[in-house]
């Protein structure tokens, strides 16, 4: 099998959890604020969860719409996974005392013990998912040096880079001249225009309106 069938496979199954975890939480918000509520952790930090998770989740989906974005996708989601699976192992070592299940829909009929098994192999295949893009070739340029080509491509650093520069371009040669130069231009073809011949013979003495 390709590497990038397998990408789209693992991108399939890691989307098939979120956009239901999604669906659950928009058709059925009540439900999931009521779970969130019934967690052993402070008022403040239930209502960050309540109003923050569902848009971060959202965002997870959108990642794998763009197959450049991908990589961003699986990482997210091995992360959120994995705080999962952390909250959810201090739960069972009765670190919380008892601790309910926030969970919606079919997952919630799950143990403590089999939410993180669940959780884990979602965020093993969510971490594959992640080796696989950044060892593809079309892709590992994303994040990191591209060693078969023995030069840096594009990384989030470079992208905004090359958008200041054509900012700064833009701005010196562009808005600079028509708006703040001595001989205002609007192109290569004003160059000898009534303007500049005006402005010329004002600076040498030799206008004369």
């Amino acid at each position: 099998m390709k590497k990038e069938t397998k990408i789209i496979l693992l991108s399939l199954a890691v989307l098939a959890l979120w956009i239901y975890v999604v669906f659950y939480k928009i058709t059925d918000f009540r439900d999931f604020t009521s779970g969130i509520h019934r967690q052993p952790i402070p008022g403040f930090v239930q209502q960050a969860v309540i109003w923050l998770l569902p848009p971060i989740e959202t965002m997870l989906i959108l990642l794998f719409l763009k197959k450049r974005w991908r990589i961003y996708g699986f990482l997210l989601s091995a992360l959120l996974l994995t705080i999962f699976t952390f909250y959810i192992s201090f739960g069972l070592a009765g670190a919380f005392g008892k601790l309910p299940c926030g969970c919606g829909g079919l997952i919630k009929d799950l143990s403590l013990s089999q939410h993180i098994i669940f959780n884990l192999v979602f965020a093993s295949l969510s971490v594959l998912g992640f080796v696989l893009c950044y060892e593809n070739s079309d892709t590992s340029h994303h994040l990191f040096l591209n060693k078969k080509k023995k030069y840096i491509t594009y990384t989030p650093q470079t992208e905004s880079k090359y958008f200041f520069n054509q900012f700064l371009t833009y701005l010196f040669k562009t808005i600079y001249p028509l708006k703040f130069a001595l001989f205002p231009r609007s192109g290569n073809e004003c160059l000898n225009s009534y303007r500049i011949k005006r402005g010329l013979k004002m600076i040498t003495g030799g206008w004369q309106s």
